[in-house]
Protein backbone atom coordinates (compact mmCIF):
# COMPACT_ATOMS: atom_id res chain seq x y z
CA UNK A 1 0.00 0.00 0.00
CA UNK A 2 1.29 3.51 -1.36
CA UNK A 3 1.04 6.59 1.00
CA UNK A 4 -0.49 9.76 -0.83
CA UNK A 5 2.76 11.71 -0.19
CA UNK A 6 4.85 9.20 -1.85
CA UNK A 7 6.06 9.64 -5.28
CA UNK A 8 6.96 6.69 -7.45
CA UNK A 9 8.78 7.81 -11.38
CA UNK A 10 8.00 5.40 -14.41
CA UNK A 11 11.05 3.24 -13.61
CA UNK A 12 9.66 2.91 -10.41
CA UNK A 13 12.42 4.35 -8.03
CA UNK A 14 11.70 6.60 -5.53
CA UNK A 15 11.63 10.90 -6.52
CA UNK A 16 10.88 12.02 -3.06
CA UNK A 17 9.22 10.48 0.13
CA UNK A 18 7.17 13.03 1.41
CA UNK A 19 6.87 15.45 -0.68
CA UNK A 20 3.96 17.91 -1.35
CA UNK A 21 2.98 19.68 -4.55
CA UNK A 22 3.96 23.42 -2.57
CA UNK A 23 7.46 21.93 -1.85
CA UNK A 24 7.74 21.23 -5.29
CA UNK A 25 6.57 24.44 -6.64
CA UNK A 26 9.26 26.32 -4.26
CA UNK A 27 11.90 24.15 -5.50
CA UNK A 28 11.47 25.07 -9.15
CA UNK A 29 11.59 28.62 -7.90
CA UNK A 30 14.77 27.89 -6.22
CA UNK A 31 16.64 26.44 -9.35
CA UNK A 32 15.46 29.44 -11.65
CA UNK A 33 16.87 31.84 -9.54
CA UNK A 34 20.20 29.94 -8.92
CA UNK A 35 20.57 29.69 -13.11
CA UNK A 36 19.81 33.24 -13.18
CA UNK A 37 22.36 33.99 -10.99
CA UNK A 38 24.62 31.40 -12.24
CA UNK A 39 24.39 33.22 -15.68
CA UNK A 40 24.67 36.48 -13.90
CA UNK A 41 28.10 35.83 -12.81
CA UNK A 42 28.96 34.67 -16.00
CA UNK A 43 28.37 37.63 -17.22
CA UNK A 44 30.25 39.72 -15.06
CA UNK A 45 33.22 37.41 -14.79
CA UNK A 46 36.45 39.24 -15.63
CA UNK A 47 38.18 39.40 -19.20
CA UNK A 48 41.63 39.05 -19.44
CA UNK A 49 42.70 42.52 -20.12
CA UNK A 50 46.26 42.44 -22.41
CA UNK A 51 48.78 44.04 -21.03
CA UNK A 52 50.83 47.09 -22.55
CA UNK A 53 53.73 45.67 -24.90
CA UNK A 54 52.45 42.86 -25.30
CA UNK A 55 54.24 42.34 -28.52
CA UNK A 56 55.76 38.96 -28.47
CA UNK A 57 59.45 37.84 -29.63
CA UNK A 58 59.39 39.51 -33.26
CA UNK A 59 61.33 42.29 -32.10
CA UNK A 60 64.08 40.06 -30.31
CA UNK A 61 63.84 37.12 -32.89
CA UNK A 62 64.79 39.80 -35.64
CA UNK A 63 67.53 41.33 -32.89
CA UNK A 64 69.37 37.69 -32.49
CA UNK A 65 68.88 36.89 -36.12
CA UNK A 66 70.95 40.53 -37.41
CA UNK A 67 73.49 40.08 -35.34
CA UNK A 68 73.99 36.45 -35.91
CA UNK A 69 73.68 36.78 -39.52
CA UNK A 70 75.68 39.69 -39.70
CA UNK A 71 77.97 40.50 -36.66
CA UNK A 72 80.54 42.66 -38.12
CA UNK A 73 78.78 44.83 -40.05
CA UNK A 74 80.65 47.74 -40.17
CA UNK A 75 80.75 50.73 -42.27
CA UNK A 76 81.19 49.83 -45.94
CA UNK A 77 81.67 46.71 -45.21
CA UNK A 78 80.28 43.56 -47.44
CA UNK A 79 78.13 42.25 -44.22
CA UNK A 80 76.43 46.06 -43.62
CA UNK A 81 74.80 45.75 -46.84
CA UNK A 82 73.99 42.14 -46.37
CA UNK A 83 72.53 43.74 -43.11
CA UNK A 84 70.77 46.53 -44.85
CA UNK A 85 68.85 44.44 -47.26
CA UNK A 86 67.88 42.19 -44.70
CA UNK A 87 66.34 45.32 -42.60
CA UNK A 88 64.76 46.65 -46.15
CA UNK A 89 63.12 43.07 -46.65
CA UNK A 90 61.84 42.93 -42.94
CA UNK A 91 60.31 46.20 -43.43
CA UNK A 92 58.75 44.92 -46.59
CA UNK A 93 57.17 41.98 -44.97
CA UNK A 94 55.20 44.25 -42.62
CA UNK A 95 53.87 45.51 -46.05
CA UNK A 96 55.59 48.60 -46.08
CA UNK A 97 58.00 49.90 -49.67
CA UNK A 98 61.00 50.98 -48.06
CA UNK A 99 63.77 53.40 -49.43
CA UNK A 100 67.28 52.98 -49.77
CA UNK A 101 68.93 55.90 -49.38
CA UNK A 102 72.87 55.16 -50.83
CA UNK A 103 75.20 58.28 -49.47
CA UNK A 104 79.09 58.60 -49.76
CA UNK A 105 81.83 60.26 -46.77
CA UNK A 106 85.38 59.64 -46.45
CA UNK A 107 86.30 57.68 -43.99
CA UNK A 108 89.26 58.22 -41.14
CA UNK A 109 91.87 57.10 -43.84
CA UNK A 110 90.80 59.50 -46.27
CA UNK A 111 88.49 56.91 -47.83
CA UNK A 112 85.77 57.20 -49.51
CA UNK A 113 82.96 54.93 -48.12
CA UNK A 114 79.77 53.89 -49.40
CA UNK A 115 77.00 52.89 -46.83
CA UNK A 116 72.78 53.14 -47.29
CA UNK A 117 69.80 54.62 -44.87
CA UNK A 118 66.77 52.27 -45.12
CA UNK A 119 64.06 54.55 -44.81
CA UNK A 120 59.89 53.69 -44.21
CA UNK A 121 57.55 57.06 -44.21
CA UNK A 122 53.82 56.39 -43.13
CA UNK A 123 51.39 59.08 -43.98
CA UNK A 124 49.28 60.65 -41.33
CA UNK A 125 46.20 62.09 -41.02
CA UNK A 126 47.35 65.87 -40.17
CA UNK A 127 45.98 67.63 -37.20
CA UNK A 128 43.50 70.54 -36.75
CA UNK A 129 44.69 73.17 -34.65
CA UNK A 130 42.96 76.54 -33.73
CA UNK A 131 43.56 79.83 -34.22
CA UNK A 132 42.47 83.50 -33.65
CA UNK A 133 39.05 84.71 -34.01
CA UNK A 134 37.53 80.99 -33.50
CA UNK A 135 39.12 79.77 -37.28
CA UNK A 136 40.79 76.40 -37.41
CA UNK A 137 43.32 74.95 -40.21
CA UNK A 138 45.15 72.01 -41.23
CA UNK A 139 48.59 71.48 -40.40
CA UNK A 140 50.97 68.38 -40.97
CA UNK A 141 53.97 67.05 -38.50
CA UNK A 142 56.19 64.34 -38.65
CA UNK A 143 57.80 62.01 -36.49
CA UNK A 144 61.41 60.69 -37.22
CA UNK A 145 62.41 57.59 -35.30
CA UNK A 146 65.65 55.91 -36.01
CA UNK A 147 68.57 53.44 -35.23
CA UNK A 148 71.72 52.55 -36.47
CA UNK A 149 72.38 48.97 -38.06
CA UNK A 150 76.05 49.27 -38.10
CA UNK A 151 79.16 48.37 -35.74
CA UNK A 152 82.57 49.39 -35.25
CA UNK A 153 83.82 45.82 -34.98
CA UNK A 154 85.60 44.91 -38.14
CA UNK A 155 85.89 41.44 -39.76
CA UNK A 156 89.54 41.70 -39.50
CA UNK A 157 89.68 42.45 -35.70
CA UNK A 158 87.32 39.45 -35.28
CA UNK A 159 89.39 37.16 -37.26
CA UNK A 160 92.53 38.67 -34.95
CA UNK A 161 90.88 37.67 -32.37
CA UNK A 162 89.97 34.00 -33.33
CA UNK A 163 93.62 33.16 -34.19
CA UNK A 164 95.02 34.93 -31.01
CA UNK A 165 92.52 32.74 -28.67
CA UNK A 166 93.13 29.35 -30.81
CA UNK A 167 96.82 29.82 -30.00
CA UNK A 168 96.29 30.86 -26.47
CA UNK A 169 94.12 27.59 -26.11
CA UNK A 170 96.92 25.56 -27.86
CA UNK A 171 99.61 26.96 -25.45
CA UNK A 172 97.55 25.93 -22.81
CA UNK A 173 97.15 22.35 -23.41
CA UNK A 174 100.53 22.66 -23.96
CA UNK A 175 101.04 23.51 -20.58
CA UNK A 176 98.62 21.12 -19.41
CA UNK A 177 99.99 18.02 -20.89
CA UNK A 178 103.57 19.09 -19.35
CA UNK A 179 102.54 19.46 -15.96
CA UNK A 180 101.02 15.73 -16.55
CA UNK A 181 104.18 14.26 -17.47
CA UNK A 182 105.91 16.22 -14.53
CA UNK A 183 103.72 14.17 -12.61
CA UNK A 184 103.30 10.98 -13.68
CA UNK A 185 107.72 11.14 -13.29
CA UNK A 186 107.47 11.71 -9.36
CA UNK A 187 107.38 15.76 -9.31
CA UNK A 188 105.20 17.10 -7.05
CA UNK A 189 103.46 20.64 -6.91
CA UNK A 190 101.92 22.27 -3.75
CA UNK A 191 98.53 23.27 -4.51
CA UNK A 192 95.91 25.25 -2.67
CA UNK A 193 93.45 23.19 -0.84
CA UNK A 194 89.49 23.05 -2.41
CA UNK A 195 87.22 25.82 -1.21
CA UNK A 196 83.91 24.88 -0.28
CA UNK A 197 82.25 27.57 -2.66
CA UNK A 198 82.62 28.08 -5.88
CA UNK A 199 81.91 31.41 -7.61
CA UNK A 200 79.83 30.82 -10.69
CA UNK A 201 81.89 32.82 -13.43
CA UNK A 202 81.50 33.21 -16.96
CA UNK A 203 84.50 33.25 -19.11
CA UNK A 204 86.07 36.10 -20.09
CA UNK A 205 84.56 36.55 -23.92
CA UNK A 206 86.67 37.22 -26.86
CA UNK A 207 86.07 39.74 -30.05
CA UNK A 208 85.63 37.12 -32.54
CA UNK A 209 82.46 36.62 -30.35
CA UNK A 210 80.78 39.92 -30.97
CA UNK A 211 78.18 40.46 -32.46
CA UNK A 212 76.56 44.08 -31.68
CA UNK A 213 73.31 42.37 -30.04
CA UNK A 214 73.22 45.28 -27.58
CA UNK A 215 74.30 48.16 -29.97
CA UNK A 216 72.85 48.37 -32.02
CA UNK A 217 70.55 45.16 -33.20
CA UNK A 218 68.23 46.08 -30.34
CA UNK A 219 67.76 49.78 -31.20
CA UNK A 220 67.03 48.02 -34.65
CA UNK A 221 64.46 45.64 -33.43
CA UNK A 222 62.50 48.70 -31.58
CA UNK A 223 62.22 50.63 -35.20
CA UNK A 224 60.85 46.96 -36.46
CA UNK A 225 58.31 46.66 -34.10
CA UNK A 226 56.82 50.16 -33.83
CA UNK A 227 56.46 49.44 -37.71
CA UNK A 228 54.45 46.61 -36.70
CA UNK A 229 52.60 48.30 -34.52
CA UNK A 230 51.41 51.42 -36.75
CA UNK A 231 51.28 48.78 -40.40
CA UNK A 232 47.75 49.20 -39.50
CA UNK A 233 46.92 52.73 -38.08
CA UNK A 234 46.68 56.25 -39.76
CA UNK A 235 48.65 57.99 -37.43
CA UNK A 236 48.26 62.02 -37.27
CA UNK A 237 51.87 62.45 -37.72
CA UNK A 238 53.16 61.61 -40.82
CA UNK A 239 56.07 59.09 -39.38
CA UNK A 240 59.63 58.07 -40.87
CA UNK A 241 61.51 55.42 -39.79
CA UNK A 242 65.26 54.98 -40.78
CA UNK A 243 67.67 52.60 -40.43
CA UNK A 244 71.00 54.67 -40.14
CA UNK A 245 74.50 53.13 -41.95
CA UNK A 246 77.72 54.37 -40.73
CA UNK A 247 76.73 55.02 -37.59
CA UNK A 248 79.70 54.21 -35.56
CA UNK A 249 81.17 56.31 -37.99
CA UNK A 250 80.45 59.70 -36.71
CA UNK A 251 77.03 59.46 -37.74
CA UNK A 252 77.35 59.45 -40.80
CA UNK A 253 74.20 57.97 -41.68
CA UNK A 254 72.37 60.30 -39.56
CA UNK A 255 74.18 63.21 -40.99
CA UNK A 256 73.34 62.27 -44.62
CA UNK A 257 69.59 61.79 -44.02
CA UNK A 258 69.60 65.46 -42.09
CA UNK A 259 71.63 67.12 -45.15
CA UNK A 260 68.64 65.74 -47.60
CA UNK A 261 66.31 67.59 -45.72
CA UNK A 262 64.60 71.03 -47.05
CA UNK A 263 63.93 73.40 -44.31
CA UNK A 264 59.93 72.86 -44.90
CA UNK A 265 60.51 69.35 -43.95
CA UNK A 266 62.87 70.39 -40.86
CA UNK A 267 60.26 72.75 -39.78
CA UNK A 268 57.51 70.08 -40.05
CA UNK A 269 59.46 67.75 -37.38
CA UNK A 270 58.02 67.67 -33.96
CA UNK A 271 60.65 65.23 -32.55
CA UNK A 272 62.92 63.00 -33.02
CA UNK A 273 63.65 59.34 -31.56
CA UNK A 274 66.70 57.36 -31.11
CA UNK A 275 67.75 54.18 -29.77
CA UNK A 276 71.01 53.13 -28.99
CA UNK A 277 72.05 50.12 -27.30
CA UNK A 278 69.04 49.58 -24.92
CA UNK A 279 69.93 45.45 -23.92
CA UNK A 280 72.98 45.43 -21.82
CA UNK A 281 72.94 48.48 -19.78
CA UNK A 282 72.14 48.78 -16.29
CA UNK A 283 68.94 51.01 -16.78
CA UNK A 284 66.74 52.60 -20.00
CA UNK A 285 67.23 56.18 -19.47
CA UNK A 286 65.25 58.67 -22.08
CA UNK A 287 67.15 61.85 -22.44
CA UNK A 288 66.41 65.18 -24.04
CA UNK A 289 68.66 66.96 -27.08
CA UNK A 290 71.40 69.20 -25.49
CA UNK A 291 69.53 72.08 -27.71
CA UNK A 292 67.34 71.84 -24.50
CA UNK A 293 69.85 73.43 -22.49
CA UNK A 294 69.60 76.93 -22.01
CA UNK A 295 72.45 77.35 -19.27
CA UNK A 296 72.49 77.63 -15.56
CA UNK A 297 69.26 76.30 -14.06
CA UNK A 298 67.23 77.20 -16.94
CA UNK A 299 65.92 74.42 -19.84
CA UNK A 300 63.64 74.76 -22.60
CA UNK A 301 60.17 73.17 -21.98
CA UNK A 302 59.33 72.83 -25.16
CA UNK A 303 62.47 71.40 -26.31
CA UNK A 304 61.74 68.89 -23.57
CA UNK A 305 57.97 68.26 -24.01
CA UNK A 306 58.20 65.31 -25.95
CA UNK A 307 60.73 63.65 -23.32
CA UNK A 308 57.97 64.73 -20.67
CA UNK A 309 55.57 62.51 -22.80
CA UNK A 310 57.26 59.76 -22.96
CA UNK A 311 57.24 59.28 -19.05
CA UNK A 312 54.00 60.14 -19.26
CA UNK A 313 53.40 57.70 -21.13
CA UNK A 314 55.28 55.31 -18.83
CA UNK A 315 53.62 55.90 -15.61
CA UNK A 316 50.16 56.03 -17.33
CA UNK A 317 50.70 52.67 -18.32
CA UNK A 318 52.10 51.39 -15.03
CA UNK A 319 55.05 49.75 -17.16
CA UNK A 320 56.68 48.93 -14.14
CA UNK A 321 53.76 47.15 -12.24
CA UNK A 322 52.56 45.43 -15.12
CA UNK A 323 55.78 44.35 -16.94
CA UNK A 324 58.50 45.07 -14.47
CA UNK A 325 59.97 47.75 -17.21
CA UNK A 326 61.55 50.88 -15.54
CA UNK A 327 62.55 54.22 -17.95
CA UNK A 328 64.45 56.44 -15.67
CA UNK A 329 65.74 60.29 -16.76
CA UNK A 330 68.85 61.61 -15.66
CA UNK A 331 68.17 63.26 -12.47
CA UNK A 332 71.88 64.33 -11.69
CA UNK A 333 72.82 68.04 -9.41
CA UNK A 334 75.96 67.98 -11.65
CA UNK A 335 77.34 71.22 -12.72
CA UNK A 336 79.18 70.88 -16.07
CA UNK A 337 80.96 73.46 -18.54
CA UNK A 338 78.03 75.17 -20.79
CA UNK A 339 78.61 78.51 -23.08
CA UNK A 340 81.01 80.47 -22.68
CA UNK A 341 84.17 78.59 -20.98
CA UNK A 342 85.95 82.34 -20.64
CA UNK A 343 83.37 83.32 -18.21
CA UNK A 344 83.01 79.90 -16.24
CA UNK A 345 79.45 79.45 -17.49
CA UNK A 346 77.53 76.30 -16.42
CA UNK A 347 74.59 74.23 -17.12
CA UNK A 348 73.07 71.40 -14.64
CA UNK A 349 73.64 68.12 -15.89
CA UNK A 350 69.41 67.17 -15.40
CA UNK A 351 67.86 65.19 -18.72
CA UNK A 352 69.46 65.76 -21.59
CA UNK A 353 72.28 64.29 -23.27
CA UNK A 354 75.86 64.85 -23.06
CA UNK A 355 76.63 61.76 -25.38
CA UNK A 356 76.63 62.14 -29.23
CA UNK A 357 74.82 59.40 -31.26
CA UNK A 358 71.94 59.43 -34.53
CA UNK A 359 70.24 61.99 -32.73
CA UNK A 360 73.00 64.73 -32.55
CA UNK A 361 72.60 66.30 -36.97
CA UNK A 362 68.98 66.58 -35.55
CA UNK A 363 69.09 68.46 -32.64
CA UNK A 364 71.88 70.81 -34.19
CA UNK A 365 69.11 71.64 -36.50
CA UNK A 366 66.89 72.78 -33.08
CA UNK A 367 64.43 69.42 -33.49
CA UNK A 368 63.32 68.32 -30.36
CA UNK A 369 65.01 65.08 -28.96
CA UNK A 370 64.15 61.62 -27.33
CA UNK A 371 67.36 59.41 -26.97
CA UNK A 372 67.19 56.18 -25.29
CA UNK A 373 69.63 54.15 -24.19
CA UNK A 374 70.39 52.23 -21.50
CA UNK A 375 73.47 53.45 -18.74
CA UNK A 376 73.80 53.91 -15.33
CA UNK A 377 74.24 57.73 -14.30
CA UNK A 378 73.53 57.07 -10.64
CA UNK A 379 76.72 59.14 -9.67
CA UNK A 380 77.64 62.09 -8.28
CA UNK A 381 80.70 62.10 -10.75
CA UNK A 382 80.71 62.91 -14.65
CA UNK A 383 84.11 60.33 -15.07
CA UNK A 384 81.99 57.25 -13.23
CA UNK A 385 78.90 57.81 -15.21
CA UNK A 386 79.27 54.56 -17.61
CA UNK A 387 77.08 51.57 -19.06
CA UNK A 388 77.32 49.55 -16.49
CA UNK A 389 78.51 49.06 -13.10
CA UNK A 390 77.65 45.52 -12.93
CA UNK A 391 81.49 43.37 -11.77
CA UNK A 392 80.78 41.29 -14.83
CA UNK A 393 81.93 44.10 -17.13
CA UNK A 394 84.91 45.17 -14.85
CA UNK A 395 87.14 44.66 -17.69
CA UNK A 396 86.33 47.51 -19.82
CA UNK A 397 85.03 49.47 -16.71
CA UNK A 398 81.54 49.05 -17.66
CA UNK A 399 81.90 49.48 -21.86
CA UNK A 400 79.54 47.27 -23.32
CA UNK A 401 79.96 48.95 -26.57
CA UNK A 402 82.46 47.94 -29.42
CA UNK A 403 83.79 44.94 -26.91
CA UNK A 404 83.87 41.47 -26.64
CA UNK A 405 81.20 41.83 -23.98
CA UNK A 406 78.45 42.98 -26.99
CA UNK A 407 78.26 39.10 -27.60
CA UNK A 408 74.46 37.51 -27.71
CA UNK A 409 75.92 34.35 -26.22
CA UNK A 410 77.67 36.20 -22.91
CA UNK A 411 74.90 38.28 -22.32
CA UNK A 412 72.16 35.61 -22.46
CA UNK A 413 74.00 33.64 -19.91
CA UNK A 414 75.05 36.43 -17.60
CA UNK A 415 71.43 37.69 -17.42
CA UNK A 416 69.93 34.17 -17.00
CA UNK A 417 72.45 33.94 -14.60
CA UNK A 418 71.31 36.68 -13.12
CA UNK A 419 67.68 36.21 -13.19
CA UNK A 420 67.92 32.95 -11.96
CA UNK A 421 69.74 34.34 -8.68
CA UNK A 422 67.63 37.14 -8.35
CA UNK A 423 65.22 37.27 -5.04
CA UNK A 424 62.54 38.94 -7.49
CA UNK A 425 58.95 37.08 -7.24
CA UNK A 426 58.85 34.44 -9.65
CA UNK A 427 56.00 34.92 -12.35
CA UNK A 428 55.54 35.53 -15.73
CA UNK A 429 56.93 38.87 -16.31
CA UNK A 430 60.02 37.32 -14.30
CA UNK A 431 60.40 34.97 -16.92
CA UNK A 432 60.07 37.27 -20.14
CA UNK A 433 63.98 37.57 -21.49
CA UNK A 434 65.46 41.60 -20.83
CA UNK A 435 66.36 42.23 -24.18
CA UNK A 436 62.36 41.45 -25.30
CA UNK A 437 61.11 43.31 -22.44
CA UNK A 438 63.60 46.36 -23.31
CA UNK A 439 62.81 46.23 -27.16
CA UNK A 440 59.09 45.77 -26.77
CA UNK A 441 58.60 48.58 -23.86
CA UNK A 442 60.51 51.47 -25.55
CA UNK A 443 58.53 50.77 -28.44
CA UNK A 444 55.23 50.85 -26.54
CA UNK A 445 56.50 54.41 -25.44
CA UNK A 446 57.10 55.80 -28.72
CA UNK A 447 54.27 54.46 -29.77
CA UNK A 448 52.56 56.10 -27.27
CA UNK A 449 54.10 59.32 -28.10
CA UNK A 450 52.65 59.00 -31.45
CA UNK A 451 49.31 58.37 -30.46
CA UNK A 452 49.27 61.78 -27.99
CA UNK A 453 49.35 63.50 -31.20
CA UNK A 454 50.57 67.52 -30.93
CA UNK A 455 50.00 69.00 -28.17
CA UNK A 456 47.84 71.98 -29.47
CA UNK A 457 45.68 70.36 -31.85
CA UNK A 458 41.86 69.96 -31.20
CA UNK A 459 40.78 66.60 -30.37
CA UNK A 460 37.84 66.16 -32.99
CA UNK A 461 36.77 62.76 -31.25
Amino acid sequence: MRLKSEKICASGNHFCRGRTWAARFLTLIFVAALIIAMTGCNDEAPTEVSKPANYGEYGSDFAYDLASNWPYRSPGSRQEKQAADAIEQAFSDLGYEPEVQAFTYIGADSDIISSQNIIVRIPGAGFTIGEEGGTTSQVRKTVVIGSHYDVSVTAEQAEAARLEREQLEETTVTETEAETEATEEGETEETEPETLYTEIELPMPTLDLFDGIHNNASGVAVLLTVAKQLANSKPGYNIVIVAFGAGCDGFAGSRAFAASLEQEEIDSIDVMYNVEGIYAGDKVYAHSGQNSVLGEDQKSYEKRRKLYEATDVYYENELYTNNLFALYTNQSGIRVPWGDAERGQTAIYREWARSESDHTPFDQLGIPIVFFQSYDYDTDKIENIKESSNPAFAATNGVITGTAFDSSEYLANLFELSQSSATAVRDERNRIDILTRRINNVAFIIEGGIKKGLHNAIDEK
